[in-house]
């Protein structure tokens, strides 16, 4: 993904004198660019939808999550948590061609989000993959039950039995 065009198409739509209560909404902890969530997620549609497509094909471009996550204004944060969750799910549709390790990977790294979308893609993707391979989720389960949110844990067992 091309974090710099991402960039520019936020900052052209920016609006300082709505980043302002953005800003005091949530404490003065975050900086913004003054871009409200509805259209913020339309500008976000192309770039996730080529998230998808490269996730499929490339793999997630860490260097744009970690753009997204190192620049200052939460509005690209925020597009740091979308591509996470098309991270999460990006192998759903490859049933027995899943690649187990980097599934797994991408599940622990993703452990501790308070995130409801977050914790929902991991329990979706659990749930596919256990219509393939039960055992091998089962397993993942038993393992990292623990650290997992409930909603994962519930979503990702389903088809257990």
């Amino acid at each position: 993904m091309n974090f710099p065009a991402l960039y520019e198409t936020f900052i052209a739509v920016s609006n300082p004198a709505q980043a302002v209560p953005m800003a005091a909404y949530m404490r003065n902890q975050f900086l913004f660019l003054g871009i409200k969530t509805p259209q913020r997620r339309e500008l976000l549609k192309s770039f996730l939808a080529q998230a998808r497509t490269e996730a499929k094909t490339q793999g997630i471009d860490r260097g744009f999550v970690e753009a997204c996550w190192q620049a200052p204004e939460r509005e690209f944060q925020y597009a740091n948590f979308w591509v996470r969750r098309v991270a999460i799910g990006h192998q759903r549709p490859r049933k027995a061609a899943t690649d187990t390790a980097l599934l797994e990977k991408i599940i622990t790294l993703n452990f501790g989000s308070q995130e409801f979308f977050i914790n929902k893609a991991i329990g979706w993707a659990l749930r596919e993959y256990s219509k393939t391979d039960p055992d091998w989720v089962a397993d993942f389960m038993a393992r990292h039950g623990a650290r997992m949110a409930p909603l994962s844990v519930r979503e990702g067992s389903k088809r257990l039995g």
